[in-house]
């Protein structure tokens, strides 16, 4: 039931210069009919008349009278795009990095107040830098160095160290 696909073929052989394909106008016709679903079939010919057909995209000046785009013409718009297209993602790059800067500014203040915070609400003892009971806590390690196979035999010093320590938490 009409499974198959047509198997035409068309093969052009272009002699003209800056590769312009020369359509006539009742080509366009149908491919416009074929676009709306209205094909007038067998419309009268005009072999005279001729499109140009250009790439949609193209936008450049023609050099001839006749309107045709040299690869010349391509390739200058392509080059022109492309700068365009590098001078954007450079200024996007560029903003994103400014406000990159501006959060970590912010983050840096924040984190500075933080500490400042912490340090008022829980200041150092500066003066006092000894470990408390540190002589309790040299008869315990020496100790135990001296009985590392029965530690405990240093259950005594090990005591003694815990009651300091209690006695100074309060």
């Amino acid at each position: 039931m009409g499974g198959q696909q047509s198997a035409r073929r068309i093969t052009i052989d272009n002699d003209e210069p800056y590769n312009v394909i020369k359509v006539s106008e009742e080509v366009v016709e149908r491919f416009k009919g074929a676009v709306d679903g209205n094909a007038k079939p067998n419309s009268p010919r005009s072999p005279s008349s001729t499109v140009h057909i250009q790439p949609k995209n193209i936008q450049s000046k023609t050099d001839d009278e006749d309107g045709t785009v040299t690869s010349l013409d391509v390739k200058k718009q392509y080059e022109e795009e492309l700068k365009q297209n590098n001078e954007y993602w450079q200024n996007r790059i560029k903003a994103l990095q400014d406000s990159q800067d501006k959060i970590q500014i912010t983050w840096n203040e924040e984190y500075k107040r933080a500490i400042d915070d912490i340090e008022k609400c829980f200041p150092s003892r500066s003066g006092n830098k000894d470990v408390p009971c540190s002589d309790k806590k040299s008869l315990v390690i020496s100790c135990y160095k001296k009985n590392s196979k029965q530690p405990l035999l240093c259950a005594n010093e090990v005591q003694e160290f815990s009651d300091c320590l209690n006695g100074l938490r309060g």
